[in-house]
């Protein structure tokens, strides 16, 4: 028999995504699967007999799940814990180690980038993980005393641990096919998703580009070859999911193997729609025939801003001068253009905000994000934020976007909160907008996840002011 090992994404209070190594809540309804989770059920699925909780997608109060686990022990649990939730987070794994008996192995945001203080304060934490791709998490579950020096981990070990040893650049990275039937599918959801359920996947962890406002670009790039990708796509075919959200943070990264993995889909003619990220500067025009044919029918592009000297003071390495023209040519191939934008980078004043607002209003994109700077872990952002003292490096100040307007000392926080608040409904509660959303619908289900969004962010908005 198997050893049984349960993967725990803990209950909030909240909508909290806690995935790759980035936390924060929901600004809407939306939900996708916990793509650590994700890729860690594949990894494993081998060698181990794999429990699933989702809590957050069940909705799922913390003594429902102590209730479910009572009397049931497992060989580990493997727990996400993020900054955005971290104090409840260990809470519940505390206990949760109490009623198990198990031996415990976190990861996320602050685990990584703070588990000297987390091993040292919690006794109850077996080991952190510094990479969830790394094999070396199989191997220390199968047997601790065989991993001499873990790569990608910090076990704890001889009364100490040991330290993380950083994974020297690995190209490829090729799983087993996750084990998707373990998730509350039909939980997840996108506004854009034109049926129901929806599946995550990952396909390349880490980002080749170093901006330094994400936490993303502190990872060794790294991708799944195309075939493997494709064996995922055909199992969760066998599922009835025909609709896919691709997690990574730039999906033509390889563009070689983003061509072959096009080529597949529409080989097997699979009914498939999906939804990726994507730059504006390395997204090939004449790849969106083969895009829409494989079904793709939403690209998110990180725009954040139209000041390219902005662009440059933060290292992005792109140029948007071309995304009026590259949108338009989206949606001539029939999928829909989203962006996100940052809005109050240090440094900016009120009037670059209210810039970005217009040009955001410009491009007119399907769906729109605006994101104030949060100083995520490994990012040039959080380094600003403990220099000027509005962060430090102890886990009682753990949430990293409490205290994000207070980045930019040329506008008050409140001023950049309301300066957010004008940003959405500048751009959502326009007759253009509406009409075009209501043009762009393909389905009911479409239809009541746009309903659905659109009352949240009204909520919001107006009741808040």
């Amino acid at each position: 028999m198997k050893p049984r090992v349960l993967l725990v994404n803990p209950p909030g209070k909240e909508i909290y995504f806690r995935d790759i190594f980035h936390s924060f809540s929901s600004k809407g309804c939306y939900l996708w699967q916990p793509t650590d989770l994700v890729f860690l059920s594949g990894r494993l699925r081998n060698d181990f007999d794999l429990e699933i909780i989702d809590a957050i997608a069940e909705r799922a109060e913390p003594g429902v799940v102590y209730s479910r686990l009572h009397g049931k022990s497992y060989h580990a649990i493997i727990g996400l814990a993020g900054s955005v939730s971290f104090h409840s987070d260990i809470a519940f794994f505390e206990k949760l180690t109490e009623i198990t008996g198990s031996r415990l192995i976190l990861m996320g945001d602050l685990i990584r980038y703070q588990f000297r203080q987390v091993l040292t304060r919690y006794p109850f934490v077996h080991a952190c993980i510094d990479d969830f791709s790394s094999e070396d998490i199989a191997a220390y579950l199968k047997d601790e005393n065989s991993v001499e020096k873990p790569r990608a981990m910090a076990i704890r070990r001889n009364g100490g641990f040991t330290q993380t040893i950083p994974l020297a650049t690995t190209k490829c990275i090729n799983i087993p096919v996750p084990r998707h039937e373990l998730f509350p599918l039909h939980a997840y959801r996108l506004p854009n998703n034109r049926t129901r359920p929806m599946a995550t996947i990952l396909g390349s962890v880490g980002c080749p580009f170093p901006c330094g406002y994400c936490s993303q670009s502190t990872r060794n790039y790294k991708y799944r070859e195309a075939e493997n990708i494709l064996e995922e796509i055909e199992y969760l075919q066998t599922l009835g999911v025909r609709e896919i959200l691709f997690r990574d943070q730039l999906v033509e990264a390889v563009p070689k193997n983003f061509v072959a993995l096009l080529e597949g889909i529409v080989r097997k003619k699979w009914r498939l729609g999906w939804t990726c990220n994507s730059r504006v500067d390395t997204l090939k025009r004449e790849w969106l025939p083969l895009m829409r044919a494989a079904g793709c029918h939403t690209i998110i592009f990180g725009v954040e801003n139209p000041s390219q000297r902005i662009l440059d003071e933060w290292n992005t390495k792109k140029c948007n001068d071309e995304t009026k023209a590259l949108f338009e040519e989206v949606r001539k191939n029939g999928i829909d253009p989203c962006g996100y934008f940052i809005l109050g980078l240090p440094g900016e004043t009120k009037e670059d905000v209210l810039r970005t607002i217009d040009y955001a209003v410009y491009l007119n994109p399907a769906l729109t994000s605006f994101s104030l700077p949060s100083p995520d872990f490994g990012t040039k952002l959080r380094e600003m934020a403990i220099q000027k003292g509005i962060l430090t490096d102890h886990l009682d100040n753990s949430d990293r976007s409490v205290d994000a307007t207070l980045l930019n000392d040329k506008i008050a926080p409140g001023e950049l909160q309301k300066l957010r608040s004008l940003a959405y409904r500048r751009f959502y509660f326009r007759p253009r907008y509406f009409l075009s959303s209501l043009r762009s619908v393909r389905s009911w289900t479409q239809f009541r996840y746009h309903a659905s969004e659109f009352l949240h962010m009204a909520k919001g908005l107006f009741l808040a002011y």
